[in-house]
């Protein structure tokens, strides 16, 4: 894979980066395997100004046409790493670009509207319940029923997950559930979805909601670039 370095607006970015695009050799159609800009002396903060920027310049390449994101912060020593990894990697980083092209990513996270993890595990439990009421007032029979609130949690967990992919399957190409952020959060998921479904999908949330009662509140957001489906930071390990 040869490269051409190309200027980009100087908009997409701070002042002081500037954006170069390393195009594919041989295709007929130009696609972006490597955005990179330069970037100050020192550590990369994770700024908001920062974080806009690099926002920023993904969304202005569309991230229909098929973007691999690296995570914020990542930095290579000169252009040369750039295209060692280009060539390195080539085979996979243009199977990816295929598996993404025409597709976003969308957030969606469930949660409980109160955050009392302990007392919604046991309304949803009843033998539960009645059971931690029963229980003798020693140190085993707490440490027994924690066990058991963590394992009626999971099976929650994975009651929402079966939700959603029954509920949203059909218009959501693939499914990446993270850990949940704190005990209140239930799903986590990123889901990858045709460009120009994001509508179909938004009405795939509100059925979603419509089968949970008051104790859960949904969350969306997008579209992204698909960072949850890009698997280009495990290329880069080793490399910066």
């Amino acid at each position: 894979m040869s490269t051409e370095l190309l200027d980009v607006p100087e908009d997409f970015a701070p002042s002081e980066y500037r954006a170069s695009l390393i195009p594919e050799a041989g295709a007929d159609f130009v696609v972006t395997p490597a955005v990179s800009s330069r970037v100050p002396a020192g550590r990369l903060r994770a700024e908001r100004r920062n974080l806009m920027a690099h926002q920023k310049a993904l969304a202005s390449f569309g991230f229909g046409r098929g973007v691999l994101p690296l995570r914020f912060g990542v930095v290579l020593p000169d252009e040369s790493k750039v295209q060692f990894i280009l060539e390195t990697h080539e085979a996979d980083l243009l199977r990816q670009l295929g598996r993404v092209r025409g597709r976003v990513e969308m957030g969606l996270r469930v949660k409980w509207k109160e955050e009392e993890v302990f007392k919604n595990i046991l309304e949803l439990n009843p033998a539960l319940r009645e059971a931690r009421e029963r229980m003798p007032n020693t140190r085993e029979a707490a440490i027994e029923i924690g066990r058991q609130v963590a394992e009626a949690l999971e099976t929650e967990r994975q009651r929402q997950q079966r939700m959603l992919r029954e509920v949203l399957g059909d218009g959501v190409v693939e499914f990446c559930f993270n850990v949940p952020k704190n005990d209140a959060q239930l799903v986590n998921a990123a889901c990858l979805i045709p460009c120009d479904h994001t509508a179909e999908f938004e009405s795939g949330v509100q059925r979603l909601g419509g089968m949970l009662d008051d104790r859960y509140v949904i969350e969306f957001n997008g579209p992204w670039a698909p960072h949850n489906f890009s698997l280009l930071n495990m290329a880069m390990e080793g490399h910066c």
